[in-house]
């Protein structure tokens, strides 16, 4: 492998806020030896408590959503052009206690395209109470359900 100076960067405004290395070589880029090890990784993901129907907003990417209601409620998936979450985004979404069986579900169900197990495959009901789905987004408008639901 060829060693040198890493080529200047043409569009510095793409680097705002970075941190970077004089005199990088390509030979240098690979001796780094061993595969690195993440040691006591810390994950946090933010929990909210449901009573209503909701929809999920920007900012809520990652997160865990308690439902609780005595009657039927939905957590409900925008489409991309209310909110337009990354592919890759994932919501937690679990039934803690009450008698209304939640279920997940998209706002524009012509727009955005939901798909599980479930009995309905487009709204998936969570199975019982303290059981727990997560929905992943896939591509534009296309999420998928995951977990125990009905």
């Amino acid at each position: 492998m060829a060693t040198g100076r890493i080529p200047s960067v043409q569009n510095a405004s793409t680097l705002a806020g970075a941190t970077l290395a004089t005199n990088v070589t390509a030979s240098s880029l690979t001796s780094f030896g061993a595969s690195p090890v993440i040691t006591n990784p810390k994950i946090t993901l933010t929990y909210s408590a449901k009573t209503a129907a909701y929809t999920a907003v920007t900012g809520d990417e990652g997160g865990v959503f308690s439902m609780n209601n005595a009657s039927t409620i939905q957590f409900n998936i925008p489409t991309d052009a209310t909110f337009n979450f990354a592919v890759g985004t994932q919501f937690n979404v679990f039934w803690l206690t009450g008698a209304g069986q939640p279920t997940i579900g998209a706002v524009t169900p012509g727009t955005t395209t939901v798909i599980s197990t479930g009995g309905t495959s487009a709204t998936p009901k969570l199975r019982v109470a303290n059981s727990m789905a997560t929905c992943l987004k896939i591509a534009a408008n296309s999420w998928i359900v995951v977990g125990d639901i009905s």
